[in-house]
């Protein structure tokens, strides 16, 4: 949706809720005297469409602050946040990893049984010969 189309939505739903109202207004008008709060009242069925709809003005309305508060921010060049050029994104730069071919603390959690077996091969290939069961299990305690 464009903004247009959010602040359309928005005065939309404003004349839906004004029609409720009129309506149970209307209503009570029509009753008698001694019933007119009752029958002013709006209906379980008003009711809900009521609450659903001013939850969405409100949603549609928050949106709508959100855009201007970002059509404000893109007017002040000052209030643009970015990178300097000369700064490198690397996700690891401030670790330091052990050449351990046992370490599995780069596999994500829940990581399928193929990435941990291909983790094994590697480390395999890496010692350059099969590792017994006892240097696996230091290592990964390591």
């Amino acid at each position: 949706m464009t903004i247009e189309e959010i602040r359309a939505a928005i005065g939309y739903l404003a004349d839906c809720l004004r029609e409720l109202h009129e309506g149970a207004i209307e209503r009570g008008n029509a009753a008698p005297v001694a019933e007119r709060d009752t029958a002013s009242a709006l209906t379980a069925d008003e009711q809900v469409r009521w609450d659903e709809g001013t939850a969405e003005i409100e949603r549609l309305k928050a949106l709508v602050a959100r855009h201007n508060e970002l059509v404000k921010l893109a007017e002040n060049p000052e209030a643009l946040v970015g990178e300097p050029a000369d700064v490198r994104f690397n996700v690891n730069s401030g670790l330091h990893r052990s050449a351990n071919p046992f370490d599995l603390s780069e596999l994500r959690l829940g990581a399928p049984g193929r990435d941990i077996r291909g983790r094994a091969l590697v480390s395999k290939v890496s010692a350059g010969r099969q590792p017994s069961s006892r240097s696996i299990l230091r290592a990964s305690m390591a």
